[in-house]
Formats: structure tokens, sequence, C-alpha cells
């Protein structure tokens, strides 16, 4: 980015130079910190883009100009002084160009020169421009945020924000920072913390809300390998609705009838790892009682039937309908199975026929084992079993459906009415 620079008694004085020092490199003394951050060798880069003003101090790119650069270096300033706008697209703007591309050593430079006076007109007009610089850009960024106006940068982060989101992700981003102290001299910051947080907070944010572990498993720290595990097949099974193995552990023989399920309680131990961390991050410790609460919610009941209902309210609270049907659909299969044949874990054809049973039964005005479940609670039950076969088989209709209009989905006013059908009838349990 390039500002104005000092400007004192109605004069131009531009960018003092300053002595940069890198914390792990070199020290540059130089009047614009791009030029410090180029001349350091310590970024790999290959195409700059200098954000400015049309009265920005364009001249300050070209701090002691080389005889070779001094007619560019000396119409920039006084068209700086005099207030003579600045052209992308002039004559002076492609010298300029041809010249930092030979003093930077890089493939190509260019230059988004808006309107200098933000107002609520102009900044959507700068916002767009930033935006239409960004995008079909790099997927790598080192940015500097040191000169320019104080709102550049909260524009420019906003405008990759949206390229990321458009173009779907950066593959990383640098953030540094000149800071100017005594006696000309300043320190290069690197910023990286800020952008590592930001995906961070995303990566909790796709896992809270989508199950999805993929970004943020990487950034669990290495003593916690039993939660990374766990998490991992947790989002999976989540994200797959392979969600037996979460409600109960085939393979526990001490843990009672129908024991938690062996993924939930690898969870569980994983997140007191945690605990044992000598300092662990704000972050880390927030994703760590989230994940006790999903645990916690499905300790509290006894039956696999009550916990795949846990498991279909987790995705209805985020939206995710068709998976929170499914998820009531197995809870009923299940329950069916929990009633005629209780203690066994269940395959596939158990399933089926006890489901069979279980709406045979139903059905039974009188004698039957469910004769006094209000019939609107039938249809329901039924109707769910139904709306989950439209689902899981893209809304095609069955040669017996004798309506062929296809029927508009309410996925999020059907669950309520179908979950508390289900809890009707599971009170049939005792």
């Amino acid at each position: 980015m390039i500002g104005k620079g000092k400007v004192e008694k109605q004069q131009l004085k531009g960018y003092e130079k300053v002595a940069y020092s890198f914390e792990n490199g070199p020290t540059v003394t130089t009047s614009c910190s791009t030029n410090a951050i180029l001349k350091s060798g310590l970024y790999s880069i290959d195409k700059v883009i200098i954000i400015g003003t049309k009265t920005s101090a364009w001249a300050e790119l070209l701090d002691d100009p080389s005889p070779a650069e001094e007619k560019v270096f000396f119409q920039l300033f006084d068209d700086c002084e005099r207030e003579c706008p600045f052209n992308v697209k002039s004559e002076l703007a492609q010298d300029l160009r041809n010249l930092l591309e030979a003093r930077w050593r890089v493939q190509r430079v260019s230059f988004v020169a808006t309107e200098a006076e933000l107002t609520s007109q102009t900044a959507a007009d700068i916002y767009g421009e930033y935006v239409e610089k960004c995008l079909g850009t790099e997927q790598k960024y080192i940015l500097d945020v040191t000169h320019g106006l104080r709102w550049m940068p909260m524009f420019l982060t906003s405008a990759i924000r949206y390229k990321e989101m458009v173009e779907h992700g950066l593959d990383s981003m640098r953030l540094l920072y000149a800071e100017i102290g005594n006696n000309s001299k300043g320190f290069i910051r690197e910023l990286d913390a800020l952008w590592n947080g930001q995906k961070t907070a995303e990566a909790m944010s796709l896992f809270f809300d989508k199950f999805d572990s993929t970004m943020l498993v990487p950034r669990i720290p290495a003593e916690c390998c039993h939660l990374k595990e766990a998490m991992e097949n947790f989002g999976n099974c989540m994200q797959a609705n392979y969600l037996m193995p979460l409600v109960w552990d085939r393979d526990d023989k001490l843990g009672g009838d129908y024991p938690l399920g062996q993924t939930v309680k690898q969870l569980r131990n994983g997140i007191t790892e945690v605990g044992r961390l000598p300092q662990p991050p704000n972050w880390l410790e927030a994703v760590a009682s989230e994940m006790f609460q999903w645990v916690e919610r499905l300790r509290q009941y006894a039956y696999p039937s009550e916990r795949l209902l846990v498991l279909a309210d987790m995705y209805a609270e985020r939206g995710l309908w068709g998976q929170a049907v499914i998820a009531l659909d197995v809870a009923l299969s299940i329950f069916a199975c929990e009633y005629f044949q209780p203690g066994q874990y269940p395959d596939w054809e158990m399933t089926r026929s006890n489901l069979e049973m279980l709406k045979k039964s139903m059905k039974q005005s009188t004698g039957g084992l469910f004769h006094s479940l209000d019939k609107a609670v039938v249809d329901h039950v039924i109707n769910l079993t139904h709306i989950r076969n439209m689902i899981a088989h893209g809304n095609l209709n069955s040669a017996h459906d004798k309506n062929k209009t296809q029927k508009k989905p309410n996925l999020s006013k059907d669950y309520k009415i179908f979950q508390a059908a289900l809890v009707s009838l599971f009170s049939y349990r005792n």
C-alpha cells in the first residue's frame, strides 16, 4: 500500500528513510516498506500489486532512484505536489511499472488508484475496485499493511476474503507490518497470527456447523493425538450418516445392554487430553467444551434409539434437515428392534422385519400393543418412513403411489412433527 507521506508547511515531504530490521533477516534502509520486503530476499514474490489513491506518493516506490529512474521519479513527485491525479492507464504508469519490475525482479507489477476521499458514496466504488483486482489473482498472498490510508487494510482484507469465498479458498496468507520506532529505526513484524486465528475460527465453525473436521484436526496439538483421531471419526460418521457406531458399541461386553458408541467414548477420553496441556489455547478449550456437551447429551440416554433422537436434533439445530429426518427414521427402526428383540445388535434384515411388525401393531386400533396411541401420531410415523424414502431416493415416486404430483419439501416443518411423534411412540417402551 502507498499513501501520501508527510506534508509539512504545505510541502510534500514523503516518507522518512527508515532502517527496517527483519526478525530473521537483514536490515534494509528505505522510505518504503515494500522495497524493504522485496530487497530482504526472505519472501518468494513474483507479482506485486500496489494499492493507493490518485494522489498517493507514487514516487516513493522509486526511493533512491538510479539515473534510469530519475525522470519518472521526478515526474511522479511533481505530479503529487501539484495534486495531479495518478492514472493507472497512463504512459507514466506504464513507465513506472517497467522500472519496478526491473528493480524488484518480479514478473508483473500492477496498480490500483482510487479516490482518496472516503465517503458513503465512494466506499462502494473503492471496495469494488479492490475486489475486481483480487479476483483471478494468485492463491498465496503476502500482504504489507504498512503505508496507505488507515481504511485501506480493512477494505483490502475484506476484498481478499470475498475472493477466498468466491474462488474457493486461499493456499496461504502472510501479513506484514512495518513498525517505526525512534532514531529512524523500524521493524518488519510478521502478523501471521491474525490470519491463522481467522482460519482457526473458520475451521471451528465448519466442525461445529457441519461436523467437518478436515480443517480443524491438523490444528490440534500433537499431544492430543487421541482427540484428533476421535474428532475425525465422529465428524466422518456424522457426515456419512454412519450413526450406529455413535450410539451403540457392539463390541463392548461390559457396558450393559446398550453401551454407548465406541467413537463417542473415544471422543470423551480424547477431551481429557486438552485438560492435561500446560497452557491450552482458548480456541481449543472452546472446541473441547462444545464436544463435551455433545457427549453429555448422548450419555444421558439409556437406549440407542433415544441417542439417535439426540443426533437427529443435532442435525436439525444446524439446518441439516435431510440428515435429521434420516436420523429419525433410523431411530424408529432401532426402537422397533429394541422393542421386539431387546439387547440384540441389529442388522439390516432385522431392522426391516421389526419395523414392519411395529407398523402393523401401530395400525391395530383395538387389542394391539399401541392401541391407545393417537391416530395422528401413527400417521406421522408412517409418513416419516415415506418422506425418508423420498429423501434417500431423490423424490422418485413409487409405481403404487397414486399421487403423481411432486410434493414440495418443507423438512423444517415436517421434522418437528415427526420428532414429536417418535417421542410419543417411544414412551410406550415402559
